[in-house]
């Protein structure tokens, strides 16, 4: 190029990607170009495209140069706009992988010239979906490279239009918010989509960058209040009131349809549960639950066999046979983790098939079940027991009030004599150091009403001595299996709380005052897969089991002992230990979801009844900024500023409370005043 870069020539280049012509004025020092807007720019070689031609009369006038100049111009962009540049990539892209602009030129035409060439080559460098252009030659893209390219282009003009469509969408959502009169504006299916999906990203994943990246392109002009994108949802429609996000953050999911594509490994169960079924043991199991409960998995009956001797059956449901670990089904039943109980209704951790139809120990049908037999005495001291796996039929399934009815009227020997030792070992259990909590939550009622619910709050019913039994049997059952496991060495996971209970914490505690000074001095529990004492439980080593219908952890130790039953195991120690982060990841979020959410439908009931009812709060704690109180009834712990109460402030004392704001969504209840009850009220 160097030789022919001579005055009059002219030359094409490129500046802000735009290509540009121009005849060579000089070539001294400096090539010194004139461009068709009458300019005089300075160049290196190096900026000239490959292509030069023709050369014009140096010694014609500077107006009959640019006159000239821009004919060339417009001719080359007129043969440029009728070059179809993809049909010329499909002829060649399977023979050469780049490509020199008077090679191609010379395919396409007989005869070339300049202005072809160049016009060829403004065509080319403009295709870059196609093309690459690396002086002095092209690139030809792979088909797999250009799809990619098309598919991304695609992608970034849909994305384009969703900002520009839905920056406007959401404003007028937002102000239908404030008026609920306001017609939304319809949008195109694929946009209305896009935007229900980011919606619904925004409230599963808030923290999400590449969320959050595009929420601030496509809601700019919105205001940012805490949880917007559930908020905007609300308000479009495509979410109902009291909408439970925690399932979405937490990955639940809800109902039961989530296990319809399980079916044939549920299936594979129920024909192995089927082929298995023998005669089952005769023994009168009978449970306890209440009367909505439909996923049973503890029963029990108790004999005397002695002057101080007694015989303890403890049967728990056995759902782990024909189970598959580590397939598709036991992978998702892991990640629920959990069943959830809430105000609004139940879902359960295993598929409904199984856990409330198969395995659950309904009455009068026989079922496998794990077995703890129990010699003890009449204070609760254990002489002797068994472990292991039969079939059963439960007797009958009794309900919390029917039972306390049977104890009171003396009419059942089993019911008292499970009475009698479930006392005995409390008493033991205290002695040991066990703290034990006595508070009752308040029954929630939601009944539909036109798109939202009417919520009542309803005093708890306590059935003291049937919960007793329950409560003693199982904590029993479950510190027998970790004491079994210990001195059998097999690996399980363990609930623990290896710490020491001060003396004064020891005992049964219904004060609120004294029951929130005791929880601030209790350590969390770990799960682990070494035994170690569960201090507040009053127990030496303690495996959870007798829940696996509803706890995954409860069904992983219940599989492990039916292994050991077979002659193995299903994980080592260390498999299980690898296991726990992720298992302790998903009970929190589970145990997150059940107390925020029974917690957002009391603050609905106050917020609802504020102004109709009055409230009253126990002191429980303080410090020099906030006093702590308890509502009683409700549950509910609300810390309030010192300034804003009235009178003397000691532990115990009650006040009553008036609220000026109540956000449930936000987890929000402010005090507005707190003033003493006096002794008359």
């Amino acid at each position: 190029m160097e030789q022919t870069l001579k005055p009059g020539l002219v030359v094409e280049y490129l500046h802000s990607n735009k290509i540009n012509i121009g005849a060579v004025l000089t070539t001294e020092k400096h090539l010194t170009l004139i461009t068709p807007n009458n300019r005089t720019v300075k160049l290196s070689k190096s900026r000239f495209l490959p292509w030069v031609g023709p050369r014009l009369n140096i010694d014609s006038s500077r107006e009959e140069i640019l006159h000239t100049i821009n004919q060339l111009d417009e001719k080359r962009e007129q043969i440029k706009n009728e070059i179809d540049t993809e049909e010329l990539w499909d002829l060649i892209k399977d023979e050469v992988e780049e490509f020199d602009i008077v090679w191609l030129a010379e395919l396409i035409w007989q005869k070339i010239d300049p202005d072809l060439v160049a016009a060829l080559g403004r065509a080319i460098i403009h295709d870059k979906l196609h093309f690459k252009f690396q002086k002095p030659h092209f690139k030809v893209f792979a088909p797999s490279v250009v799809e990619e390219k098309i598919f991304q282009l695609t992608k970034k003009e849909k994305e384009k239009e969703l900002f520009k469509k839905g920056k406007e969408f959401f404003t007028i959502l937002w102000q239908k918010r404030q008026d609920a009169s306001i017609v939304l504006p319809k949008l195109e299916p694929d946009i209305e989509e896009d935007l229900k999906s980011l919606l619904k990203t925004g409230i599963q994943s808030p923290e999400n960058k590449a969320f959050y990246k595009k929420w601030k392109q496509i809601a700019p002009d919105v205001p940012e209040i805490p949880h917007l994108p559930l908020v905007l949802a609300q308000t479009w429609g495509i979410l109902p009131k009291h909408y439970n996000y925690l399932l979405d953050q937490a990955d639940y999911k809800w109902g039961n349809e989530w296990s319809q594509k399980y079916i044939n490994e549920i299936e594979k169960i129920i024909q192995t549960f089927s082929k298995s079924i023998s005669k089952p043991e005769k023994i009168p199991f009978v449970s306890i639950d209440s009367p909505s409960t439909r996923d049973i998995d503890d029963a029990f009956f108790i004999k005397k066999i002695g002057s101080n001797k007694y015989k303890l059956y403890l049967a728990f449901a056995y759902p782990v046979l024909g189970w598959e670990f580590e397939n598709e089904l036991d992978k998702e039943v892991a990640h629920r983790a959990s069943s959830l109980y809430l105000p609004e209704g139940s879902t359960h951790m295993l598929p409904e098939e199984l856990g409330l139809d198969l395995f659950s120990l309904h009455a009068k049908k026989e079922k496998p079940a794990l077995i703890v037999e129990i010699d003890l005495t009449e204070e609760g001291e254990i002489v002797n027991y068994d472990i292991r796996w039969s079939w059963i039929i439960v007797h009958q399934n009794l309900t919390y009030k029917e039972v306390d009815e049977l104890i009171l009227k003396g009419s059942e020997e089993y019911l008292n004599l499970a009475h009698s030792i479930a006392k005995s070992l409390r008493k033991k259990r205290i002695h040991k150091g066990a703290i034990i909590i006595e508070r009752s939550e308040p029954i929630i009622i939601l009944t539909p009403l036109n798109n939202d619910y009417n919520i009542e709050l309803l005093e708890p019913v306590s059935y003291k001595e049937s919960q007793l039994i329950v409560t003693e049997f199982m904590i029993l059952a479950n510190s027998i299996i970790a004491k079994w496991a210990r001195e059998n060495n097999v690996p399980l996971l363990f609930r623990t709380q290896d710490v020491s209970i001060p003396e004064e914490a020891k005992g049964v505690w219904t004060d609120p005052v004294k029951i929130y000074g005791i929880i601030k001095l209790l350590a969390a529990t770990n799960i682990e897969t070494n035994p170690k004492p569960h201090a507040s439980l009053g127990v030496d080593e303690y495996a959870p089991m007798t829940s696996p219908l509803r706890r995954y952890i409860d069904f992983l130790n219940v599989a492990q002992l039916h292994k050991v039953f077979c002659g193995n195991s299903y994980f080592d120690r260390e498999k299980l230990e690898s296991l726990i982060p992720y298992l302790s990841t998903r009970i929190q979020e589970a145990n997150k979801i059940q107390k925020y959410r029974v917690r957002y439908w009391k603050l609905v009931y106050l917020k609802r009844y504020s102004k109709k009812k009055h409230w009253y709060g126990m002191v429980v704690d303080e410090d020099e900024h906030l006093v702590t109180f308890v509502l009683p009834m409700e549950q509910l712990i609300i810390k309030v500023p010192k300034n804003l109460i009235r009178g003397d402030i000691y532990l115990g004392k009650t006040f009553r409370l008036w609220f000026n704001k109540i956000d449930p969504l936000n987890n929000i209840i402010k005090v507005q005043k707190a003033e003493e009850v006096k002794w008359k009220e």
